[in-house]
């Protein structure tokens, strides 16, 4: 498939999951966001390189995925998902995050593994029903202070990164059963 097929639109008033994984769209045609009721979104392997601000419209969304695409940003409006709580966009050419992402105060799953990342947001912290955080593959090379505030954070993965010690603000995040961190740059572990 090019395109999402027209088809689906006849069901837009009760749609709920839409799965079009491994086809070649390269765009989201507007009738998509008028489906209200949406609250899975599957479109990972395709080609799109946008994620449009209309996404602001599924405001049941529950879980995204668009991981394997060519989507270079999230747009800002994306915090008006409200009760988006799992969000897969591994393998996107993203280097940053809208300050508008961290007001998804309803998210507890984010993958973004195999990006572009340098640094996260300030506010990043806000994010404090994640559980699972995995950052694999980036260019980070600092966490923002604001990540203690993450309680609940269960499994956070930051390996292949640009770390050269271990973040300070990881030892008050006491609730962390996996930590990776394997093929960074580390020269000292703390005590």
């Amino acid at each position: 498939l090019e395109q999402v097929p027209k088809e689906i639109f006849s069901f837009e008033k009760t749609l709920e999951e839409l799965y079009l994984d491994a086809n070649q769209i390269e765009e989201l045609p507007k009738q998509l966001f008028n489906c209200q009721l949406l609250h899975r979104l599957s479109l990972p392997d395709n080609d799109l390189s946008v994620l449009p601000p209309a996404i602001a419209n599924l405001i049941n969304l529950r879980e995204l995925d668009v991981s394997k695409n060519s989507i270079q940003e999230f747009p800002e409006n994306i915090k008006n998902c409200k009760v988006l709580a799992i969000v897969e966009a591994s393998v996107n050419p993203i280097s940053k995050l809208p300050d508008g992402f961290t007001q998804l105060l309803s998210l507890t799953q984010l993958y973004l593994n195999d990006a572009f990342l340098e640094f996260l947001p300030a506010s990043f912290g806000r994010l404090t029903k994640l559980q699972i955080l995995e950052l694999r593959e980036n260019q980070l090379k600092m966490l923002p202070k604001s990540m203690h505030k993450l309680m609940q954070l269960d499994r956070l993965d930051l390996g292949s990164n640009e770390f050269t010690e271990v973040p300070e603000v990881l030892e008050q995040l006491t609730g962390i059963k996996e930590l990776w961190m394997d093929g960074n740059k580390l020269t000292v572990l703390p005590p």
